[in-house]
């Protein structure tokens, strides 16, 4: 006897759901609410990254950054978000 096709997908949904918790509710090893790091408080400059290529080792065929590009200009507050797709 098959089982329904909403069934897999039920299953499929619980798969990533508890991926996704896991995720969310995972304890850092980095403590973002610490203000005791150093702060640099004469920064002269700008900054620019070129052609960056960025992988990671466990995964060969994944290409994080080919080529990328940026400039920031001084006083500028910027952050990257990276998508993984697998």
């Amino acid at each position: 006897m098959e089982a329904p096709p909403w069934l897999n997908a039920f299953g499929a949904g619980q798969t990533v759901a508890y991926k996704m918790f896991e995720t969310i509710y995972r304890k850092l090893e980095i403590d973002i609410y610490d203000t005791n790091g150093l702060v640099l408080e004469d920064i002269q400059g700008d900054i620019e990254l070129k052609y960056v290529h960025l992988g990671y080792p466990a995964w060969p065929d994944v290409h994080i950054f080919s080529g990328f590009s940026l400039e920031i200009a001084r006083g500028t507050i910027a952050a990257i978000e990276v998508p993984l797709q697998l």
